[in-house]
């Protein structure tokens, strides 16, 4: 047994074991931290992804109903059967006033374009769903390229009439993804199924979209 038979000793033999105690509490406070921090940051991840999806069913649904009345107006209609692109251009014009940040096109059974609002692609008559419509069956779904000449991933509506179709689409842009970034506090990144970075917001770690929803990392990004 090892005894102390100075009062120095005794005094050295206190003190170290203080800093050894307090070396100790670091490291478990420093880890404690650690992990309180990603379980907060996740938390709130986990909040602007609900906040996102509940933003994104909101506006799907409306798209829908969208589509559904543009197809079922006769004026909308009877411009498609004569192709005219005035009146046509027109009552777009007016459902996008009721329905912003909406892309709308009127199509001829051949693929014409008769109207066009915020779509820019003569090509969206090629589109999988609005074939469909063309053929006289709705649908509706995610489309990885949108109906303009830019990529950009877009949910889209076709609803077909007595003499085409009519498109409605919804683009995920970085404007939008920013928004809710800004709203929760956070930096967020739209990832494609494949793992594609599609969008980010300015401060949004370089690389950082390979980690996975189940996946927690922490990463140094200058001062941050």
């Amino acid at each position: 047994m090892l005894r102390l038979r100075t009062v120095r000793a005794k005094l050295v033999a206190l003190a170290s074991i203080s800093v050894v105690v307090t070396l100790i509490m670091l490291v478990v406070l420093g880890w404690l931290m650690r992990t309180q921090l990603l379980d907060e940051a996740a938390s709130r991840v986990r909040s602007a992804r609900r906040a996102y999806v509940g933003d994104l069913d909101d506006r799907i649904t409306i798209l829908k109903l969208a589509a559904t009345l543009l197809g079922d107006n006769q004026d909308i209609q009877r411009a498609i059967r004569d192709g005219d692109r005035t009146a046509g251009a027109a009552e777009a014009d007016a459902f996008l006033k009721l329905y912003p940040d909406s892309d709308i096109v009127l199509l001829q059974q051949d693929g014409t374009v008769v109207a066009t609002v915020g779509c820019d692609g003569e090509g969206v008559a090629g589109l999988h769903l609005v074939a469909d419509a063309l053929a006289g069956k709705a649908g509706e779904g995610l489309s990885g390229r949108g109906c303009g000449d830019a990529r950009a991933p877009t949910y889209l509506a076709a609803r077909p009439t007595d003499a085409g179709a009519v498109v409605v689409g919804f683009r995920f842009t970085g404007e939008r993804l920013a928004s809710t970034g800004k709203k929760a506090g956070l930096e967020l990144a739209m990832v494609s199924a494949k793992g594609d970075l599609v969008h980010a917001t300015p401060g949004f770690p370089a690389g950082a979209q390979s980690i996975s929803l189940d996946e927690r990392k922490m990463i140094d990004v200058g001062d941050k």
